[in-house]
């Protein structure tokens, strides 16, 4: 699956544009801020919707039910739903998007700068995983520092970025267009500065496009789609998820058959090199070289090797990385408790006071579980990069020999972020599960309520006392949360936090060692086909000798193709740039 992340401040109408361009009003929208969830949009001519969670379970809901889970409004009414300890890592959303490309979805995420700064995580969390991100602006305020440098941090991650300004049907022509100029030329810097090609900005109407599926008449429908501006959009949006989407996926498919093909031709080269021996055993030099691969195979990655023991250590430092990260989330200046310190400062009427009390604990609660839940990706994606990498080194050892045939086919390069998204595209190394659980309750402080002091000797006095309450109250929760990650409850062997750990180290010793002994195993095969080769009777060898040019000869026939392919694919690149 392929992400198209779409992300912005908040109150900029992410939820509107994509409600217009489903042609439906499916997703939850309001003058406060509305989105709370991560809503995932897939095509499919069957409308359906499910909660999906982190341990990868799914719940069906009904179409109604969208607003429940995954409107702030809602939730600041109702109270955050219950999943009995599970975390909800987003809302399915199966609706007609007749443009969108099987496995690319689009993924609406709650805004920036929001209030709950739980919101702020689980963008940025969607974000490290995108595949291509589309930027919402509006008419109505220029390119601010928040936004500047989230820009920075997309594009760290992916250079496929595209910019959309709506609401230009609530305004002037001459005043959108001077915004969206203004815009253009701000992003212009922040590009450069980047060593990137400045962007160009998209207008919408939004709320015209959203006539389109209404209007039956032909000549209104079309109308209305030019005045929307949205046909420019789907040409660019369909143009970056080709870069980002196709591109990509060609350039795994290449890397891959190239890979094979290299490794085949060398390998019935070594049996065809075996097979010609006058004598009835291996070369002798032919075979040491072999074993050799192997002893340096086990002397690196064994064990006790020295880049096993190298591996080790930096999985180490991610694991220390992942308890400093959750000891900072606590701490007196951690972004929660300033947060959260600043709101009870800015307290100043009874309802105000009230209304904190209601959801300052859950809200809380929220907030370090989003902020863990990103922890943990982090530390995976991390984890998963070293796998990444050392798996390279090993392919290196063990097909030495085919290192100077990738000469012949100038093969697919593929960078760490592609080599990472390669390996972990279906979540395995050679058929070892990477995915960490998310282990750990949902750390919910669920409905206490704080009790609000009254009869001060001022209204100043009162909310003075209330302010102090509230602060001490705030420690307590921080501290009761604190506990639930990293103090051993009841019945466990180990903390939420620490459980983690022991997972990703376990996963990936296992991971290391299962790929290093299925390289050795592959290793002793070839050298046995090898032996065999050479114990053959002279009449079988020159049979077996035909036979092999043949089956050379067609996969050689292989090579021409494959470079075909990757010129074409430069060639589509270099266009798509242009």
């Amino acid at each position: 699956m392929y992400d198209i992340v779409v992300c912005g401040e908040v109150k900029k109408g992410k939820s509107t544009l994509l409600n217009a361009i489903i042609g439906q009003d499916i997703l939850p929208v309001d003058n406060e801020i509305a989105t709370s969830q991560v809503f995932r949009i897939s095509n499919s001519s069957v409308e359906s919707f499910e909660l999906v969670f982190d341990d990868g379970t799914r719940k069906a809901i009904r179409r109604s039910d969208l607003s429940k889970y995954g409107s702030q409004v809602n939730a600041n009414i109702q109270g955050e739903s219950s999943f009995n300890g599970k975390l909800l890592s987003y809302i399915q959303v199966n609706v007609p998007v007749a443009f969108l490309p099987e496995n690319v979805s689009l993924v609406d995420t709650p805004g920036l700068g929001a209030i709950y700064k739980s919101h702020e995580w689980i963008t940025q969390n969607y974000v490290k995983k995108a595949a291509a991100v589309l930027f919402v602006f509006d008419t109505t305020a220029p390119l601010v520092k928040l936004e500047q440098e989230f820009i920075k941090k997309v594009l760290d991650i992916t250079p496929h970025m595209m910019f959309v300004m709506t609401k230009i049907d609530t305004v002037e022509p001459s005043e959108w267009t001077s915004q969206l100029r203004r815009t253009e030329e701000s992003l212009s810097e922040l590009f450069v500065s980047c060593n990137l090609m400045p962007p160009a900005v998209y207008p919408i109407s939004s709320t015209t496009l959203r006539e389109v599926a209404d209007e039956e008449e032909e000549d209104f429908r079309e109308a209305n789609m030019s005045l929307s501006r949205f046909p420019d959009i789907k040409d660019e949006l369909m143009r970056m998820i080709t870069k980002a989407v196709a591109l990509t996926h060609t350039s795994f498919a290449l890397f891959e058959s190239q890979n094979h093909v290299i490794k085949v031709r060398t390998y019935i080269s070594d049996l065809l090199k075996a097979t010609a021996e006058a004598g009835q055993q291996l070369d002798v030099k032919f075979k040491n070289e072999k074993l050799a691969l192997q002893n340096r195979l086990q002397q690196e990655w064994g064990t006790e090797g020295a880049q096993n023991k190298r591996l080790a250590e930096d999985v180490s430092r991610v694991c220390n990385s992942v308890t400093n990260r959750v000891s900072q989330m606590f701490r007196m200046t951690s972004p929660i408790r300033e947060h959260y310190a600043n709101k009870i400062e800015s307290l100043s009427t009874k309802d105000e006071m009230e209304e904190l009390a209601q959801t300052m604990p859950q809200a809380v609660a929220d907030e370090v579980a989003a902020q863990w839940k990103s922890i943990m990706a982090d530390a995976e994606q991390e984890v998963a990069a070293l796998i990444s990498v050392a798996s390279t080194s090993i392919d290196l050892i063990s097909h030495d020999s085919v290192v100077g045939a990738t000469a012949i086919l100038s093969p697919v390069q593929l960078d760490l972020k592609q080599k990472l998204s390669y390996v972990m595209r279906d979540c395995m190394i050679n058929g070892f599960l990477l995915s960490i659980p998310y282990v750990g309750p949902i750390l919910a402080a669920g409905g206490v309520l704080l009790d609000i002091i009254t009869g001060g000797s001022s209204r100043k006095a009162e909310i003075e006392r209330n302010q102090a309450h509230f602060k001490v109250e705030l420690g307590k929760l921080m501290d009761k949360l604190n506990s639930q990650l990293c103090d051993v409850q009841n019945g466990s062997e180990r903390s939420v936090v620490n459980e983690f750990i022991h997972a990703l180290k376990t996963t990936a010793e296992g991971a290391l060692s299962k790929y290093v002994t299925d390289k050795k195993q592959e290793m002793q095969n070839q050298l046995q086909d090898l032996e065999n080769q050479a114990k053959m009777a002279m009449v079988e060898k020159k049979r077996e000798c035909e036979t092999l040019k043949v089956e050379l000869a067609k996969w050689n026939d292989l090579v021409p193709s494959l470079k075909q392919m990757c010129e074409l694919r430069e060639n589509i690149e270099k266009s798509l740039n242009q």
